[in-house]
This record gives C-alpha cells, sequence and structure tokens, in this order.
C-alpha cells in the first residue's frame, strides 16, 4: 500500500516494524522492479540494518530541547482547555435538564392551574413549535434554555 501510494514515510514505518530477515521476506516481494528506487533505497536500509551490517538511524533531536519540551507541553494544556470546556458545557446541560424536570414536575403537581397558564402562554407555544422543529440537539438545548 505504501508504495502504490508513493508515501515514503509509511514505507518507512512499515520497514521500521519488521523484527527480522524472515519478515522482510515475507513481506517484500521477491521481484523488486515493481518498487521504484525509494522503496528499494528503505528496504535495502532495513536489510542491512537486520543483518548488523549498518545501524538503524537515529531519531532527530530537536534543535532546542527546552522550547521542543515547551511546544509539547502547551499543546497538553490545550488538550486540557478543550476538555474542561467540554465538561463545562456537559454540567450546563445537566444542569438546565435538571432545572427543566423540576419545574416540569412542579406544574404537574399543582391544582393545573399554572399548567393551564403555561400552555396557553403564545410565547411558550411559539418556543414548543421551534423545538418541534429543531433537528440538531445544539438547537433543542438552545430552546430550551
Amino acid at each position: 500500500m505504501a508504495e502504490t501510494h508513493h508515501s515514503e514515510k509509511l514505507m518507512i514505518q512499515v520497514c521500521s516494524s519488521i523484527k527480522d530477515a524472515h519478515e522482510l521476506d515475507e513481506v517484500v516481494p521477491k521481484d523488486l522492479d515493481s518498487f521504484c528506487n525509494t522503496t528499494k533505497n528503505i528496504v535495502m536500509q532495513r536489510s542491512f540494518e537486520l543483518l548488523g551490517i549498518r545501524k538503524p538511524q537515529s531519531p532527530p533531536l530537536p534543535e532546542n530541547p527546552d522550547r521542543f519540551f515547551e511546544h509539547l507541553l502547551n499543546q497538553v494544556i490545550d488538550q486540557v482547555e478543550v476538555q474542561n470546556h467540554h465538561g463545562e458545557v456537559l454540567k450546563d446541560q445537566v444542569h438546565l435538564l435538571s432545572e427543566h424536570v423540576f419545574i416540569e414536575k412542579r406544574f404537574r403537581e399543582k391544582d393545573g392551574a399554572a399548567e393551564v397558564i403555561f400552555r396557553e402562554d403564545p410565547l411558550i407555544k411559539e418556543l414548543l413549535d421551534q423545538l418541534k422543529e429543531a433537528h440538531e440537539q445544539g438547537e433543542r438545548n438552545f430552546i430550551h434554555a
């Protein structure tokens, strides 16, 4: 697949996951002419590494380790902030739903006068119509709020 899509990175990843020469023999076809020169070079490099002729290339070190660490730390902080935001939104939705359930329960417990007023209010009717037409959950949450 890496050869078909001309993905050098994928080919390097596939070849680096091969643990021994027997596994390499199973993956690589006997006819190397079907491979492009780049793929042939990657396969040859890996076969040299597996035979112990060459050491695997070490990954490049970042130019400034402190900046690299700071960049990784900022990525983690950004992810935490996103997760926190999602949690806050979920908390708000739970709170709104809890209030809605409480209010609905209170209307049902009364003698019915409040429910009649609630049902006859034209603004409430308009909101209920909008709620019926809403297709997305976010839109329904907005109308409920």
